[in-house]
């Protein structure tokens, strides 16, 4: 039962970050919306998206960099058990 209660917390505390946090961003974009103008809340929209697109690429990128030295350390790791083993026996 405390498990059930802790989860439903945990799920509700999610919810209320996620909602505040979009209605935040309602409340800052209707701001920026009246103190900039059309022309220039477009330009910030068209920049905000142009970086979304950048992290999701470069994310990528760093994943591979981290798939690529985890599978290097292991490969080493076997090579130098091998060459031991195979020392051993000569």
């Amino acid at each position: 039962m405390k498990e059930l209660n802790s989860v439903i917390f945990k799920s509700l505390q999610t919810v209320i970050v996620k909602f505040s946090g979009r209605l935040s961003g309602l409340f800052l974009s209707i701001f920026l919306a009246r103190m900039l103008g059309a022309e220039d809340l477009g330009i910030i929209s068209f920049i905000n998206q142009f970086l979304a697109i950048i992290l999701v690429i470069s994310m990528l990128g760093i994943r591979m960099v981290l798939v690529k030295k985890y599978l290097f350390i292991i490969l080493m790791v076997r090579i130098k058990k091998y060459l031991t083993l195979l020392r051993f026996l000569i």
